[in-house]
């Protein structure tokens, strides 16, 4: 048993030399990493080498995520399938390209009592001189989801599995970022007791019996755009965990969306993987509806959906598989023919 679960979780390339760098330089050690990777498949190998060169001693585990009724590697599922791994008294999120401090555990757990949701700044980053892969400056990914899908599968093989830049990062590189506080409004709040809105899954903590309580996140949302981490937050409330801001505990984000954007959730219905996937304004319909039920101050209908319990007991060995360095499967894996959910392309 560990005192704190991070569970750390990306479905792009690159990103993961920064968090696990990050991670390696905690002033905090009791803790374990659970990383649940939807690329698990491509860089296995090379997450473990990167673990080992840093010389990580805390418990790591490396999974992919479960899937549910055929919905393809929703972000849901996957923190769901962290929270099911997860053996802390305190879960820590953290998501890809997320650099935390030495003291970012420190930070977290210093504010935590069992009655407590910690909710800390994300800050995107500006970094003008990085280069991809092959030497370049990195792509904007503007114009439209076609376009966007249309530049990646031009140059995806100019992204590495582990590090989106020309080489792998390091500390130092802060000393000459621009930080855009202004997009993630936490920034602006002071240390101290908020609301649950201000929760977004990408850098938040809270005891790990209430998200087995409340059965994780709600996997309906993330069929689309929905707004699945404010309805998270708003049920770890209505369970009785006081929301509070924590501007210590704050990381930095190297990875403006521009540079790699998350496919699964920008590209047009028809190319998508799942046609079922629902659209923004469908995930705000089951949003609004949720919200309505909550309200009316039925316990029952503050939960998930699917029992987090049961699923936990489905999954549990890959916890083992994964210390034992052997290969973890999901049952209804992707198909070969998957490039970030576009398909009919060779990854």
């Amino acid at each position: 048993m560990v005192k704190a679960s991070v569970t750390l979780g990306s479905g792009r390339p690159g990103g993961v030399d920064i968090s696990l760098r990050g991670l390696a330089k905690q002033t905090f050690n009791d803790f374990e990493i659970i990383f649940v990777d939807a690329r698990y498949h491509k860089r296995h190998e090379k997450v473990l080498q990167l673990v080992k060169k840093l010389g990580i001693k805390q418990p790591f585990i490396h999974v992919p995520n479960h899937r549910y009724n055929g919905v393809w590697s929703t972000p849901s599922a996957g923190y769901n399938t962290g929270f099911m791994l997860a053996e802390g008294e305190i879960v820590i999120m953290l998501l890809d390209y997320a650099y935390a401090s030495c003291d970012w555990i420190e930070n977290h757990l210093k504010f935590h009592n069992e009655k407590r949701l910690v909710m800390a700044p994300h800050l995107y980053t500006e970094m003008p001189e990085v280069v991809t892969k092959n030497g370049e400056q990195p792509i904007a990914f503007t114009g439209g989801s076609e376009t966007t899908v249309k530049k990646i599968l031009e140059q995806k093989e100019n992204f590495d599995e582990i590090s989106i830049f020309k080489r792998h990062f390091e500390p130092s590189w802060l000393q000459s970022i621009k930080v855009c506080a202004d997009n993630d409004p936490k920034a602006a709040l002071p240390t101290g007791p908020s609301e649950h809105y201000y929760m977004h899954t990408k850098n938040d903590s809270f005891p790990l019996q209430t998200v087995l309580d409340i059965n994780g996140m709600d996997e309906n949302f993330d069929r689309g755009r929905g707004p699945g981490d404010t309805e998270f937050g708003f049920r770890l409330k209505m369970a009785g965990l006081q929301p509070f801001i924590a501007q210590e505990a704050k990381v930095y984000c190297l990875n403006p969306r521009w540079i790699m954007p998350n496919l699964n959730l920008t590209i047009p219905i028809s190319s998508r993987s799942d046609p079922s996937r629902w659209c923004y304004d469908e995930g705000m319909a089951y949003f609004n509806t949720r919200k309505s039920e909550i309200e009316s101050g039925q316990p029952n209908k503050a939960k998930n959906p699917y029992d987090l319990r049961e699923k936990r007991k489905e999954i549990w060995e890959w916890r083992e598989l994964s210390q034992e360095r052997k290969p973890v499967i999901p049952l209804d894996d992707l198909p070969n023919d998957c490039y970030f959910g576009v398909e009919g392309i060779a990854s």
